[in-house]
Protein backbone atom coordinates (compact mmCIF):
# COMPACT_ATOMS: atom_id res chain seq x y z
CA UNK A 1 0.00 0.00 0.00
CA UNK A 2 3.12 2.33 0.81
CA UNK A 3 4.46 1.74 -2.44
CA UNK A 4 1.65 2.97 -4.77
CA UNK A 5 0.88 6.07 -1.97
CA UNK A 6 4.65 6.49 -3.31
CA UNK A 7 3.75 6.35 -6.95
CA UNK A 8 0.49 8.61 -6.37
CA UNK A 9 2.72 11.31 -4.87
CA UNK A 10 5.20 11.35 -7.35
CA UNK A 11 2.79 11.59 -10.28
CA UNK A 12 0.55 14.29 -8.18
CA UNK A 13 3.66 16.50 -7.56
CA UNK A 14 4.67 15.77 -11.38
CA UNK A 15 1.73 17.66 -12.44
CA UNK A 16 1.67 20.16 -10.09
CA UNK A 17 5.04 21.14 -11.28
CA UNK A 18 4.53 20.67 -14.71
CA UNK A 19 1.21 23.09 -14.70
CA UNK A 20 3.35 25.61 -12.69
CA UNK A 21 6.15 25.42 -15.69
CA UNK A 22 3.30 25.50 -18.61
CA UNK A 23 2.11 29.19 -16.41
CA UNK A 24 5.82 30.46 -15.61
CA UNK A 25 6.40 33.57 -17.52
CA UNK A 26 9.54 33.93 -19.64
CA UNK A 27 12.53 35.15 -17.66
CA UNK A 28 12.54 38.71 -19.48
CA UNK A 29 8.91 39.61 -18.25
CA UNK A 30 9.56 42.09 -15.11
CA UNK A 31 7.87 40.82 -11.96
CA UNK A 32 6.22 43.50 -10.05
CA UNK A 33 9.02 45.38 -7.81
CA UNK A 34 8.00 46.67 -4.37
CA UNK A 35 10.60 49.35 -5.58
CA UNK A 36 8.19 50.36 -8.28
CA UNK A 37 5.46 51.59 -5.08
CA UNK A 38 8.29 53.89 -3.93
CA UNK A 39 8.12 55.77 -7.12
CA UNK A 40 4.78 57.40 -5.40
CA UNK A 41 7.72 59.36 -3.20
CA UNK A 42 9.94 60.88 -6.02
CA UNK A 43 9.18 64.67 -6.17
CA UNK A 44 9.51 65.23 -10.08
CA UNK A 45 7.18 62.56 -10.47
CA UNK A 46 4.39 64.34 -7.88
CA UNK A 47 2.81 66.52 -10.36
CA UNK A 48 1.28 63.82 -12.59
CA UNK A 49 -1.64 61.69 -12.02
CA UNK A 50 0.29 58.26 -12.81
CA UNK A 51 3.59 57.03 -14.39
CA UNK A 52 4.29 54.47 -16.78
CA UNK A 53 6.51 51.62 -14.99
CA UNK A 54 6.50 49.41 -17.90
CA UNK A 55 5.15 49.32 -21.01
CA UNK A 56 5.83 46.33 -24.15
CA UNK A 57 3.70 46.14 -27.20
CA UNK A 58 4.42 42.97 -29.38
CA UNK A 59 2.67 42.80 -33.03
CA UNK A 60 2.96 39.45 -35.16
CA UNK A 61 1.17 37.68 -37.81
CA UNK A 62 -2.14 35.59 -37.17
CA UNK A 63 -4.09 33.09 -39.75
CA UNK A 64 -8.02 34.04 -38.44
CA UNK A 65 -10.20 30.99 -39.28
CA UNK A 66 -13.12 33.61 -40.05
CA UNK A 67 -12.18 36.69 -41.34
CA UNK A 68 -13.42 39.26 -38.56
CA UNK A 69 -13.31 42.34 -41.64
CA UNK A 70 -15.98 40.92 -43.90
CA UNK A 71 -18.85 38.70 -43.97
CA UNK A 72 -17.12 36.17 -46.17
CA UNK A 73 -16.51 32.86 -44.18
CA UNK A 74 -12.76 32.68 -45.03
CA UNK A 75 -8.90 32.54 -42.97
CA UNK A 76 -7.52 36.18 -43.29
CA UNK A 77 -4.78 37.36 -41.67
CA UNK A 78 -3.96 40.10 -39.37
CA UNK A 79 -1.98 42.08 -37.05
CA UNK A 80 -1.71 40.21 -33.84
CA UNK A 81 -1.13 43.38 -31.30
CA UNK A 82 -0.14 42.39 -27.52
CA UNK A 83 0.42 44.52 -24.78
CA UNK A 84 1.25 44.24 -21.22
CA UNK A 85 1.33 47.80 -19.24
CA UNK A 86 2.20 48.64 -15.49
CA UNK A 87 0.76 52.22 -14.70
CA UNK A 88 1.01 52.81 -11.05
CA UNK A 89 -1.49 55.21 -9.87
CA UNK A 90 0.64 58.41 -8.21
CA UNK A 91 -3.67 60.03 -7.11
CA UNK A 92 -6.77 58.50 -6.90
CA UNK A 93 -7.64 59.41 -10.47
CA UNK A 94 -8.46 55.96 -12.20
CA UNK A 95 -10.21 57.44 -15.11
CA UNK A 96 -6.40 58.61 -16.08
CA UNK A 97 -6.16 58.57 -20.25
CA UNK A 98 -2.93 56.31 -19.36
CA UNK A 99 -5.37 53.75 -18.43
CA UNK A 100 -7.96 54.25 -20.79
CA UNK A 101 -7.58 51.79 -23.79
CA UNK A 102 -8.87 52.91 -27.85
CA UNK A 103 -8.46 50.24 -30.11
CA UNK A 104 -9.67 49.73 -33.59
CA UNK A 105 -13.21 48.12 -33.62
CA UNK A 106 -15.59 48.89 -37.12
CA UNK A 107 -19.04 48.81 -36.29
CA UNK A 108 -19.66 45.82 -38.74
CA UNK A 109 -16.87 43.13 -37.97
CA UNK A 110 -17.82 39.36 -37.64
CA UNK A 111 -15.91 39.21 -34.24
CA UNK A 112 -14.73 41.90 -31.37
CA UNK A 113 -11.23 42.86 -32.23
CA UNK A 114 -10.04 42.67 -28.80
CA UNK A 115 -10.28 39.09 -27.87
CA UNK A 116 -8.55 39.13 -24.62
CA UNK A 117 -8.79 41.84 -22.14
CA UNK A 118 -7.58 41.21 -18.27
CA UNK A 119 -6.34 43.97 -16.02
CA UNK A 120 -4.97 42.80 -12.07
CA UNK A 121 -4.34 45.64 -8.78
CA UNK A 122 -1.40 45.66 -6.99
CA UNK A 123 -0.71 47.23 -3.66
CA UNK A 124 1.73 46.31 -0.22
CA UNK A 125 -0.61 45.62 2.42
CA UNK A 126 0.62 46.00 6.24
CA UNK A 127 2.68 43.74 6.07
CA UNK A 128 4.84 44.54 3.55
CA UNK A 129 3.24 41.84 1.09
CA UNK A 130 2.79 42.73 -2.38
CA UNK A 131 -1.15 41.44 -3.00
CA UNK A 132 -3.20 41.24 -6.59
CA UNK A 133 -6.54 41.06 -7.07
CA UNK A 134 -8.27 40.26 -10.69
CA UNK A 135 -10.87 43.20 -12.05
CA UNK A 136 -14.03 42.16 -12.08
CA UNK A 137 -16.75 42.48 -15.40
CA UNK A 138 -18.55 45.52 -13.72
CA UNK A 139 -14.44 47.47 -13.19
CA UNK A 140 -14.21 47.40 -16.97
CA UNK A 141 -16.11 49.75 -18.91
CA UNK A 142 -16.58 49.13 -22.50
CA UNK A 143 -18.16 51.66 -24.97
CA UNK A 144 -18.32 52.84 -28.91
CA UNK A 145 -16.62 56.04 -29.40
CA UNK A 146 -17.54 56.08 -33.04
CA UNK A 147 -18.03 53.32 -36.35
CA UNK A 148 -13.80 52.37 -35.98
CA UNK A 149 -13.27 52.89 -32.43
CA UNK A 150 -14.27 51.50 -29.10
CA UNK A 151 -13.09 51.74 -25.47
CA UNK A 152 -12.00 50.08 -22.32
CA UNK A 153 -11.95 51.91 -19.11
CA UNK A 154 -11.79 50.93 -15.64
CA UNK A 155 -14.09 52.60 -13.15
CA UNK A 156 -13.03 50.90 -9.20
CA UNK A 157 -14.74 52.28 -5.80
CA UNK A 158 -11.64 51.58 -4.12
CA UNK A 159 -8.69 54.17 -4.04
CA UNK A 160 -6.18 53.66 -6.69
CA UNK A 161 -3.33 55.78 -5.06
CA UNK A 162 -0.34 54.26 -4.65
CA UNK A 163 -1.19 51.03 -6.17
CA UNK A 164 0.26 49.24 -9.29
CA UNK A 165 -2.77 48.26 -12.45
CA UNK A 166 -1.20 45.76 -14.43
CA UNK A 167 -3.28 45.80 -18.77
CA UNK A 168 -2.75 42.40 -20.32
CA UNK A 169 -4.60 42.31 -23.70
CA UNK A 170 -4.49 41.26 -27.21
CA UNK A 171 -6.15 43.38 -30.28
CA UNK A 172 -6.61 42.52 -33.94
CA UNK A 173 -5.80 45.22 -36.63
CA UNK A 174 -6.18 44.11 -40.53
CA UNK A 175 -3.24 43.01 -42.17
CA UNK A 176 -4.54 44.13 -45.98
CA UNK A 177 -6.60 47.03 -46.43
CA UNK A 178 -10.64 45.82 -45.48
CA UNK A 179 -11.64 47.41 -48.69
CA UNK A 180 -9.31 45.84 -51.11
CA UNK A 181 -8.61 42.54 -49.57
CA UNK A 182 -10.29 40.29 -52.17
CA UNK A 183 -8.77 42.09 -55.32
CA UNK A 184 -5.21 43.55 -55.11
CA UNK A 185 -4.10 42.68 -51.50
CA UNK A 186 -2.68 46.06 -51.30
CA UNK A 187 -0.99 45.93 -47.43
CA UNK A 188 -2.81 48.18 -44.45
CA UNK A 189 -0.60 50.69 -42.49
CA UNK A 190 0.98 49.74 -39.57
CA UNK A 191 -0.69 52.09 -36.61
CA UNK A 192 1.87 54.44 -35.37
CA UNK A 193 3.24 53.88 -32.11
CA UNK A 194 3.82 56.67 -29.17
CA UNK A 195 6.55 56.78 -26.72
CA UNK A 196 5.57 59.32 -25.23
CA UNK A 197 2.11 60.42 -23.21
CA UNK A 198 0.93 62.37 -21.37
CA UNK A 199 2.12 60.85 -17.90
CA UNK A 200 6.05 59.65 -17.73
CA UNK A 201 7.52 56.48 -19.36
CA UNK A 202 10.30 54.85 -17.87
CA UNK A 203 10.18 51.87 -20.15
CA UNK A 204 8.69 51.23 -23.64
CA UNK A 205 9.71 48.64 -25.92
CA UNK A 206 7.97 48.23 -29.33
CA UNK A 207 8.77 44.89 -30.74
CA UNK A 208 6.91 43.55 -34.73
CA UNK A 209 7.91 41.59 -36.88
CA UNK A 210 7.54 42.33 -40.31
CA UNK A 211 6.58 39.54 -43.05
CA UNK A 212 9.02 39.57 -46.31
CA UNK A 213 5.74 38.38 -48.17
CA UNK A 214 3.01 35.91 -46.67
CA UNK A 215 1.07 34.77 -50.14
CA UNK A 216 1.86 34.06 -53.94
CA UNK A 217 -0.20 37.92 -54.13
CA UNK A 218 2.12 39.49 -52.06
CA UNK A 219 4.83 41.32 -53.28
CA UNK A 220 8.59 41.79 -51.10
CA UNK A 221 8.47 44.90 -48.77
CA UNK A 222 10.83 47.06 -47.61
CA UNK A 223 10.24 48.83 -44.26
CA UNK A 224 11.22 52.10 -43.51
CA UNK A 225 11.60 53.36 -40.09
CA UNK A 226 10.42 57.04 -39.77
CA UNK A 227 11.13 58.55 -36.02
CA UNK A 228 9.36 61.85 -35.20
CA UNK A 229 9.99 63.97 -31.63
CA UNK A 230 12.61 64.67 -29.68
CA UNK A 231 14.08 61.79 -27.60
CA UNK A 232 16.28 58.98 -28.15
CA UNK A 233 14.95 55.41 -29.22
CA UNK A 234 17.40 51.99 -29.58
CA UNK A 235 16.63 50.39 -32.45
CA UNK A 236 17.59 46.80 -33.51
CA UNK A 237 16.78 45.29 -36.27
CA UNK A 238 17.51 42.03 -37.69
CA UNK A 239 16.36 39.32 -40.63
CA UNK A 240 14.15 36.07 -39.25
CA UNK A 241 11.89 33.07 -39.37
CA UNK A 242 8.85 33.16 -38.17
CA UNK A 243 5.83 31.18 -37.86
CA UNK A 244 2.33 31.80 -37.84
CA UNK A 245 -0.39 31.00 -35.70
CA UNK A 246 -4.54 29.74 -36.67
CA UNK A 247 -6.32 31.42 -33.70
CA UNK A 248 -8.27 28.45 -32.29
CA UNK A 249 -12.32 29.16 -31.38
CA UNK A 250 -12.89 28.37 -27.63
CA UNK A 251 -15.94 28.36 -25.72
CA UNK A 252 -15.91 31.53 -23.21
CA UNK A 253 -17.21 35.13 -22.22
CA UNK A 254 -15.12 38.22 -22.50
CA UNK A 255 -16.34 41.20 -19.67
CA UNK A 256 -18.21 43.33 -22.83
CA UNK A 257 -19.39 41.04 -25.16
CA UNK A 258 -22.85 38.54 -25.76
CA UNK A 259 -20.55 36.44 -28.23
CA UNK A 260 -20.92 32.74 -27.26
CA UNK A 261 -16.93 32.37 -28.29
CA UNK A 262 -13.87 33.95 -28.30
CA UNK A 263 -10.37 33.92 -29.90
CA UNK A 264 -7.79 33.00 -28.67
CA UNK A 265 -4.33 33.30 -29.53
CA UNK A 266 -1.59 30.79 -28.15
CA UNK A 267 1.39 32.71 -28.36
CA UNK A 268 2.18 35.29 -26.58
CA UNK A 269 4.91 37.60 -26.08
CA UNK A 270 5.81 36.61 -22.39
CA UNK A 271 4.90 32.73 -22.79
CA UNK A 272 7.41 30.60 -24.30
CA UNK A 273 5.35 30.08 -27.75
CA UNK A 274 7.26 28.35 -29.27
CA UNK A 275 6.74 25.49 -28.10
CA UNK A 276 2.93 25.89 -27.47
CA UNK A 277 0.86 23.68 -29.91
CA UNK A 278 -1.15 25.32 -32.57
CA UNK A 279 -2.82 24.05 -36.15
CA UNK A 280 -1.59 24.71 -39.48
CA UNK A 281 1.55 26.63 -38.30
CA UNK A 282 3.90 27.97 -41.33
CA UNK A 283 6.67 29.72 -41.86
CA UNK A 284 7.16 32.90 -43.20
CA UNK A 285 10.40 35.39 -43.65
CA UNK A 286 10.61 38.34 -41.64
CA UNK A 287 12.36 41.06 -40.20
CA UNK A 288 12.26 41.71 -36.65
CA UNK A 289 12.17 45.47 -35.17
CA UNK A 290 12.88 45.87 -31.72
CA UNK A 291 12.67 49.72 -30.22
CA UNK A 292 13.33 50.51 -27.14
CA UNK A 293 13.27 53.80 -24.83
CA UNK A 294 13.33 54.86 -21.37
CA UNK A 295 13.21 57.78 -19.19
CA UNK A 296 10.27 59.65 -21.32
CA UNK A 297 9.23 62.57 -19.87
CA UNK A 298 5.72 64.28 -20.80
CA UNK A 299 6.10 67.11 -23.22
CA UNK A 300 4.61 70.70 -21.84
CA UNK A 301 0.92 71.26 -22.09
CA UNK A 302 -0.05 73.10 -25.42
CA UNK A 303 3.18 72.20 -27.26
CA UNK A 304 3.13 71.89 -30.71
CA UNK A 305 6.39 69.76 -30.75
CA UNK A 306 5.10 66.02 -32.22
CA UNK A 307 5.44 63.21 -29.73
CA UNK A 308 8.53 60.40 -29.48
CA UNK A 309 6.55 58.63 -31.75
CA UNK A 310 7.30 55.31 -34.92
CA UNK A 311 6.02 54.45 -38.14
CA UNK A 312 6.98 51.59 -39.91
CA UNK A 313 6.35 52.45 -44.13
CA UNK A 314 6.09 49.34 -46.19
CA UNK A 315 6.87 49.65 -49.79
CA UNK A 316 5.92 46.71 -51.96
CA UNK A 317 8.75 46.16 -54.65
CA UNK A 318 6.91 46.01 -57.81
CA UNK A 319 9.65 44.07 -59.62
CA UNK A 320 10.08 41.46 -57.14
CA UNK A 321 7.70 38.81 -56.54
Amino acid sequence: MNHFFRIFLFVFWGLCVWGCKSQRHISDMPEINKANFLLVDVDSLKKWDAVVVDERIYMRIGNLIRDPWSTKNINSFSWIKTVRREILFLTNSDDADIATINYFNPRYTNMNPMPYCEMRLYHIDDRGVIRSRKLKKNEMNYKRLNDSTARVQIQVKESVAGKILVQEYTTLYPYYRISSTYSHYELAKIPEFLFQRNVPVLFAQYKILVPNKLTVHDKKTKNEIIQSGMGNIKINRSKTTAKYYSIEKVYERIAWTNSSYIWTIPSTPWRNDDKSKSIHSKEYGAEEIIMNSDDIMPLPVGSHIRPLSIEINRTQNMNNR
